[in-house]
């Protein structure tokens, strides 16, 4: 093979390479759209503490002189 049959040769190979990593990546992005919406359907992301630092439950034992009562 010559040097030009060579540059064809791995020109093509890049391009089909290329198309099935966006193919592959065009999957995942449809994959993790699809998990989102699953995981936000179920209220994944809702936060029920309130964001509070620390539960009431415990609060008791890293405030146990009572200074933050209310």
């Amino acid at each position: 093979m010559d040097d030009k049959d060579v540059k064809e040769a791995a020109l093509k190979q890049a391009q089909e390479a290329y198309g099935m990593f966006l193919s592959f990546m065009k999957w995942v992005a449809y994959i993790f759209i699809v998990l989102v919406i699953i995981l936000a359907f179920f209220n994944f992301f809702d936060d029920p503490t309130g964001s509070k630092h620390l539960p009431e439950e415990i609060s008791d034992q890293y405030d146990p002189s009572g200074l933050s009562k209310k």
